[in-house]
């Protein structure tokens, strides 16, 4: 090689140095403080590798009722049963405009003292069954999954912001304490 190849040569790996030197790193802050991402762990999402319980294949569980890819978010949300009341699980969607992702569904491992009605519905507030998404008849102390429509229609499934998907019972004379749980799931674009 020739003299002037060379100084070529490290020219040019003197700019690429100086390029990647200065080049703009992305940043993470927690409250306005800036972290080091390559010595911080708080700069990592909350992910946590399991055993299965019936198994030992590892499995993925993300500690948070939400996640956000692209701009869309999903936010989910459970409930445990209650009891003595005829609104046995309300869930709130988020402040924005969602749609259900999947259908919403309640779990009853114990249904209740006598055969009743369980209705799943959009509300304005948690007392109400106002929009019927979904019902089933269920027998006294009985074990039932009821998946409410998840039909795409026109509209359909369309939750306003901060609305309710709530579950009834009703019917019969005995006391509703069911036991279970229910779920949804919102999609919402910011």
């Amino acid at each position: 090689m020739n003299k002037k190849t060379i100084i070529g040569i490290v020219i040019v790996v003197a700019v690429a140095a100086l390029v990647f030197a200065f080049w703009p790193r992305a940043k993470a802050t927690v409250a306005g403080t800036p972290l080091n991402c390559a010595t911080n762990t708080t700069c990592l999402p909350s992910l946590e590798l399991t055993g299965n319980q019936d198994t030992s294949t590892p499995s993925l569980q993300v500690d948070t009722t939400f996640y956000s890819v692209g701009g869309v978010t999903t936010t989910y949300a459970r409930s445990a049963l209650a009891t003595a009341t005829t609104t046995v699980c309300a869930l709130q969607s988020p402040n924005a405009t969602t749609t259900l992702e999947g259908a919403p569904e309640i779990t009853l491992l114990t249904s209740s003292t006598t055969a009743s009605v369980v209705t799943i519905a959009e509300a304005t507030n948690a007392f109400a069954t106002t929009t019927s998404i979904g019902s089933a008849a269920v027998g006294a102390n009985a074990q039932a999954t009821i998946t409410a429509s998840s039909t795409a229609t026109l509209g359909k499934n369309v939750i306003s912001p901060q609305n309710w998907i709530v579950v009834g019972m009703q019917g019969g004379t005995g006391t509703f304490s069911p036991t279970g749980g229910c779920v949804a799931a919102f999609r919402s674009v910011l």
